[in-house]
């Protein structure tokens, strides 16, 4: 749901050429090296299981190569895997890859089954927040220690259309959202305001974390039926005398791209998609309102993907030196600038390529309202009770408390057997 992702549209020379800068400069400059180069073996093979492909996968490929060609004795070998079963098994057998490219929410589970290992040795979490923007860097600790560098960043924004509604039309607050809603549909009557997938976990935490609840934590505690979450759900579940009764990620999709919705919340993946159905000078970007009762943003999750060091890592200095070389300011800035991806690198959020990007550079504006996407092996046990929820809730067939709550009991029994298994 939350790792689609669909390629953006920029000059690839332009990136060619920031490639070639990154490659050659210093590494103070650009951030090629985790340590000093005397405590670097630049020898040697590093395997990478990663999710790329298609153009994102050529884009990586030369910050790959640009590697290679600053450390000629080092090979790069990339291969594209992305089940956890997988890793865990060829791992735990003394085989598979030094790095793991994955989701930050997967952090848990992998350091939990001993797949892959701290690094704070190498990167400090002063350095890490020093670096990368807060969310990003929080997203890779996880039971007090730094488990992976950040790659790129994933979070859904409001983006509109503007021949459709202006910006300074835009709510700003939830109550002033619902208000755009009923208004928009009556003054264009078979049109909506704003659609999103309103039954999509992944989606709604916003409005959970913005009214005040916690979908769950480190320890495995979860709020959503607590007044806060209440509240949130049925805020949620009044669009349904506004919006279709069966609206869904594909139908509001189908909506906007077909100018039947003013404004649609998702994410960096779909963007292109949208600006090839209403004209990409046509697609706006804001971020989410502010709840009115809490006077706190919707906080959506900031969640994304990251490089993490497995423990049979022959080379542990080197594979590290790697990834900070891959996401450092000028890779980033020119990786994303070409595949629409939103960079976690503080300073590559703030280069011009991303800054003169208005797609990019709002979805960097809402991940400062964001919160980090929780990668405690615990939050797989939301996701089925809560949908489960969400659904009632919106069909009329539970009230929240009582929805939330069974929700709860269900989360809490999931928790209880991961903490039974772990012993």
């Amino acid at each position: 749901m939350h790792t689609k992702r669909v390629l953006g549209t920029v000059s690839t020379l332009a990136m060619t050429a920031m490639m070639l800068l990154a490659g050659c400069g210093s590494s103070s400059a650009t951030g090629g090296s985790s340590s000093t180069g005397a405590s670097v073996n630049y020898s040697g093979t590093l395997t990478i299981w990663h999710d790329w492909a298609g153009a994102y996968l050529q884009a990586k490929q030369k910050i790959v190569q640009a590697y290679e060609a600053l450390h000629p004795g080092v090979t790069i070998n990339l291969v594209d895997q992305t089940d956890d079963t997988k890793t865990i098994q060829a791992v735990n057998a003394g085989t598979g890859p030094d790095i793991v490219q994955d989701p930050v929410d997967h952090i848990g589970t992998l350091a939990t089954a001993g797949v892959i290992v701290p690094i704070d040795s190498y990167e400090s979490t002063s350095a890490l927040t020093g670096t990368y923007t807060n969310t990003a860097a929080q997203s890779v600790q996880f039971n007090g220690h730094v488990y992976g560098i950040p790659e790129v960043t994933e979070i859904v924004t409001l983006m509109y259309n503007k021949t459709l509604v202006q910006a300074s039309q835009l709510p700003t607050t939830t109550d002033q959202m619902f208000q755009f809603e009923k208004s928009y549909s009556t003054a264009h009557p078979g049109s909506y305001g704003v659609v999103w997938d309103v039954n999509n976990v992944y989606v709604d935490a916003g409005f959970f974390y913005g009214y005040g609840a916690s979908l769950i934590d480190a320890n495995g505690n979860t709020t959503i039926a607590s007044p806060a979450g209440v509240a949130a759900d049925n805020y949620i579940a009044q669009y349904n005398t506004v919006l279709p009764k069966d609206l869904n990620g594909q139908t509001a999709t189908a909506l906007f791209n077909e100018g039947k919705a003013a404004a649609i919340i998702d994410g960096p993946w779909a963007y292109t998609g949208y600006g090839t159905a209403i004209g990409a000078a046509n697609l706006g970007f804001a971020v989410l309102p502010t709840v009115d009762s809490t006077s706190t943003p919707v906080k959506p999750f900031v969640g994304g993907k990251a490089f993490m060091l497995t423990k049979n890592a022959k080379n542990p200095g080197l594979a590290l030196d790697f990834m900070k070389y891959f996401t450092n300011a000028a890779n980033q800035a020119a990786m994303c600038s070409t595949t629409g991806e939103i960079p976690s690198n503080i300073a590559a959020g703030q280069d011009p390529t991303i800054t003169g990007n208005a797609a990019i550079s709002g979805f960097v504006a809402q991940s400062k309202n964001g919160v980090p996407f929780p990668n405690t092996p615990y939050m797989g046990q939301v996701w089925t009770p809560m949908g489960k929820a969400l659904t009632a809730v919106w069909t009329g067939a539970e009230d929240a408390q009582t929805a939330l709550t069974q929700a709860t009991t269900a989360i809490n029994a999931g928790v209880q057997q991961i903490k039974q298994a772990q012993g």
